[in-house]
C-alpha cells in the first residue's frame, strides 16, 4: 500500500504541475488552497513558505509528507518554488522554474534510508487559467517538460549508479476542465505531445555487478483522462481506497502513441545481451471504479524485435502484426454478481528460420506465422474489497466464479489451428460432484484443423515418437470426430447438472 501512495503521490504531483494547480478565479491565494486540497485528498500534508506581494503569491520549499500505515515514519517529498500570479482579467499565470527539484527520502525497512533526487525539467512553459471556482478552465503548452532522476542511494551507498534516468515529452499542450458536480471534484484532461524521449543508463554497485541502457522515443502521444475526487474526503484516497471507491472516486483515462523505437543493453556476469525494438503505434487505457472495477488494456502493431543473447548461438528476430492484452476485475464487495475479463492477442508473430532450423533441418515444418487469441469473460460474486489489505491478507478467497464464457479461442502454429467457444455456469454450493472446485455446468466447442499432418511431420523429424503420437491419436479420437473438411476434427463437450462429462454425446464420467 505504501508504494501505491508514492506512485500517487508521485503522479498527483506531475498532474498539478501540468494542470490543477492552475485553478483560478479571484485570488491566488484561493489557487494555492485549492492545489493544497487537491493534495491531501492524495493523503498528502504540505507544508511551504507563502509570501504575497502585489498580485504575486510565491510558494517556495514546498514540502509533501505522507504517513505510512502502522508505522511512525513518513516518506518526504521536498520540492521547488512556483508563483501565481493574478493578471486584474479574472485569470491567473502559473510560473514555474526552468528546472524543479523533487527530492524524496523515507524508511524503506528498520535502518535502511531511501534518498532520491530528482528534478522535473521543462523549457517555454505557459498556462493560463480562467473560469470560476466551481468551474475553472485552463490551457497550457510547453516546448518540452521532463523529469530526470540523478540519485537514488540506499543507507549511504548509490544503489546503482545513475548515469542517466531522464525522460522528456516535447511540444506539449492540453487543457484542463476543473469543475464540481453532485459531491465530487471532477478533473477532465487532454494533452497531446508531438514525441517522448527516454534514456536509460544505470550501473549496479560492486556487489552486484551489471549495466542496464535503454533509449528511445514514441511519437505523436494523445492523452486523455477523467477523473472523480470525492470532496472532502482528506486523504481517505492514499489509506482507504475502498471508502473512496465507495463514495465516488473513479478515474478513466489512455493514450494513443504512434511510431517507436529503442535500443537496449543488459551487460551482466554471463555477457550482454543487446539489441533494438520498434513498433508501428497502439494504445493504452484504464478504468477504475466501484461499479466498472478495475479494467486495464493496450495493444501495439507491427511489432519488431532484434537481439543477440550470450546463451543462444543464433540472434534473435521476432515480428508480431498485432500485440494486446485486456484484464478486467471487480474490486468492491457487493451482492450483485460483477464482471470479470481476460483477453490476450498475439496475432502472426513469427521467430527465426534459424530456430526453426535447429530442430526441422529439412523444412518440412510450416513456417507459418503463428496465433494466440484467447478472449475469457465472466461473473463472480465478491466477498471482499481487492482494495482491503486487511481482507487480502486474511487468507480467504476475496470471491468467487458464477459464470465464464470463452467468446473466442485461437491457436495456430506450425500448420495447426485449435479455435473454439463455450460457456459454463459454477454451482459454489457443491464442491463434491467435482471434487475441490465448483460444478460446472455447459458445453465447450472446439475445431482441430491440421493436428494429424502436424503429428506426420514431428514423427518425421524425430521429435515425437511414433508411439506416443499413436496415443495422440487416439486420445483424439476418444474427444473428437471428423469434421468437414480434411484433417479436420470437432469435439462438443458437455457438462450437465447432474456432473455427467460427455464428448459428442458419448459420455466420459
Amino acid at each position: 500500500m505504501t508504494h501505491f501512495k508514492t506512485l500517487c503521490g508521485t503522479t498527483a504531483i506531475a498532474t498539478i504541475l501540468s494542470t490543477t494547480s492552475a485553478f483560478a478565479d479571484v485570488t491566488a491565494q484561493q489557487v494555492w488552497g485549492d492545489w493544497k486540497d487537491y493534495m491531501t485528498n492524495f493523503g498528502y500534508f504540505v507544508n511551504a513558505t507563502e509570501d504575497m506581494s502585489g498580485k504575486t503569491l510565491t510558494v517556495s520549499n514546498v514540502e509533501l509528507g505522507v504517513d505510512i500505515p502502522d508505522t511512525d515514519q513518513d516518506i518526504a517529498i521536498k520540492m521547488g518554488t512556483m508563483t501565481f500570479s493574478e493578471t486584474g482579467d479574472g485569470s491567473v499565470i502559473v510560473t514555474l522554474p526552468e528546472s524543479m527539484p523533487m527530492n524524496m527520502e523515507f524508511e524503506a525497512a528498520p535502518g535502511e534510508k531511501v534518498v532520491m533526487e530528482a528534478a522535473i525539467n521543462q523549457s517555454g512553459f505557459t498556462m493560463i487559467v480562467s473560469g470560476s471556482l466551481e468551474d475553472m478552465k485552463y490551457i497550457y503548452g510547453a516546448s518540452s517538460i521532463g523529469m530526470s532522476i540523478d540519485k537514488f542511494e540506499v543507507s549511504g551507498e548509490k544503489s546503482p549508479s545513475i548515469n542517466a534516468l531522464a525522460f522528456t515529452m516535447n511540444d506539449v499542450s492540453g487543457t484542463t476542465r476543473a469543475f464540481a458536480e453532485d459531491g465530487l471534484r471532477e478533473y477532465d484532461q487532454t494533452m497531446k505531445t508531438s514525441s517522448m524521449d527516454y534514456n536509460i543508463d544505470m550501473e549496479g554497485p560492486e556487489s552486484d555487478p551489471g549495466k542496464v541502457m535503454m533509449k528511445g522515443s514514441i511519437a505523436d502521444m494523445n492523452a486523455d483522462a477523467l477523473v472523480s475526487m470525492v470532496e472532502g474526503m482528506k486523504g481517505q484516497f492514499a489509506t482507504d481506497m475502498s471508502a473512496a471507491l465507495e463514495a465516488g472516486f473513479a478515474m478513466k483515462g489512455g493514450y494513443t502513441f504512434g511510431a517507436g523505437q529503442s535500443e537496449f543493453a543488459f551487460d551482466g556476469p554471463d555477457g550482454t545481451m543487446q539489441g533494438t525494438s520498434s513498433s508501428a503505434g497502439g494504445a493504452l487505457d484504464v478504468a477504475m471504479s466501484k461499479d466498472a472495477g478495475l479494467v486495464y488494456g493496450g495493444k501495439s502493431t507491427d511489432i519488431k524485435i532484434s537481439a543477440t543473447v550470450p546463451q543462444l548461438p543464433m540472434p534473435i528476430d521476432m515480428t508480431m502484426a498485432e500485440g494486446g492484452f485486456k484484464l478486467a476485475m471487480p474490486i468492491t464487495a457487493g451482492e450483485e454478481l460483477q464482471d470479470f475479463g481476460l483477453a490476450i492477442r498475439m496475432i502472426d508473430f513469427t521467430i527465426p528460420d534459424m530456430a526453426y532450423a535447429m530442430i526441422d533441418p529439412m523444412g518440412q515444418l510450416p513456417r507459418d506465422p503463428a496465433t494466440i487469441d484467447i478472449d475469457v469473460t465472466g461473473k463472480a460474486m465478491m466477498f471482499a474489497s481487492m482494495m482491503d489489505p486487511k481482507a487480502m491478507e486474511s487468507g480467504n478467497a476475496p470471491g468467487e466464479v458464477h459464470q465464464a464464457q470463452v467468446n473466442s479461442m485461437t491457436l495456430k502454429i506450425a500448420g495447426a489451428e485449435l479455435t473454439g467457444g463455450g460457456a459454463f455456469t459454477f454451482d459454489n454450493t457443491d464442491k463434491t460432484t467435482f471434487p475441490g472446485m465448483p460444478a460446472p455446468e455447459g458445453e465447450l466447442d472446439l475445431k482441430l484443423v491440421g493436428t494429424n499432418g502436424l503429428l506426420d511431420k514431428l514423427v518425421s523429424i524425430g521429435i515425437l515418437p511414433e508411439q506416443q503420437a499413436t496415443s495422440v491419436r487416439m486420445m483424439m479420437g476418444l474427444f473428437a470426430v471428423p469434421g468437414d473438411g480434411p484433417d479436420t476434427l470437432t469435439s462438443k463437450i458437455e457438462v450437465n447438472g447432474e456432473g455427467h462429462v460427455s464428448a459428442n454425446g458419448q459420455r466420459l464420467k
